[in-house]
């Protein structure tokens, strides 16, 4: 289906938003280019990072410190939220919103070389297999998933494959792309829809 099928506000939540921000310049690009209706909603612990995104992706920042209002994100306002994505401040106002797409783009160094590296032995490996079954829970219409090539070839890709399974999701595109192909950074990335 086309987005003129579709007029409605395509509601991106972005978990783990300090790294190069592509989902979010993506984004930008095609409401600019395609006037296609987007709202972002950004996630990151880093207050630092969190204060940066702000700046770079004109957003409102606001802390998860306390309960927030059901209602925040029902606006046309893109925010980033200091928070730990887990964090169940945060919970209610995104449910209430309900997210068309959440992109993760957790911590890569567990995934970094693919024979090496800890992958789900390690707390920051775990944080993809968690925001998977945070996911579920929103139920988006889309997962997207950055990681890092070694993720490609990890001995524990499998397991991620079979917990988007068992959460109701479907990998239906994975590609290793340079991201010097559509920007200014040399990047290898996996990318999973």
């Amino acid at each position: 289906p086309s987005f003129e099928e579709h007029p409605t506000k395509i509601k991106v939540l972005e978990w783990f938003a300090g790294g190069f921000g592509g989902w979010k310049h993506a984004g930008q690009f095609l409401r600019t280019h395609e006037q296609i209706p987007m709202q972002f909603v950004a996630v990151e612990a880093s207050p630092e990072i969190s204060a940066q995104y702000a700046l770079t992706h004109r957003a409102h920042l606001i802390a998860a410190s306390d309960r927030l209002p059901d209602d925040l994100f029902l606006n046309d306002l893109d925010w980033i939220v200091q928070a730990d994505v887990f964090n169940l401040n945060l919970r209610k106002a995104v449910h209430t919103w309900m997210p068309t797409i959440i992109c993760i783009s957790s911590p890569c160094p567990p995934w970094s070389t693919a024979a090496a590296s800890a992958g789900l032995h390690s707390k920051e490996g775990l944080l993809l297999a968690q925001s998977i079954l945070e996911a579920r829970f929103a139920r988006p219409a889309f997962l997207l998933i950055e990681q890092v090539a070694g993720f490609a070839f990890h001995q524990h890709k499998p397991l991620i494959e079979q917990l988007l399974l068992y959460c109701g999701f479907q990998l239906i595109f994975q590609k290793t792309l340079d991201l010097k192909d559509v920007s200014q950074p040399a990047r290898l990335r996996w990318l999973g829809i």
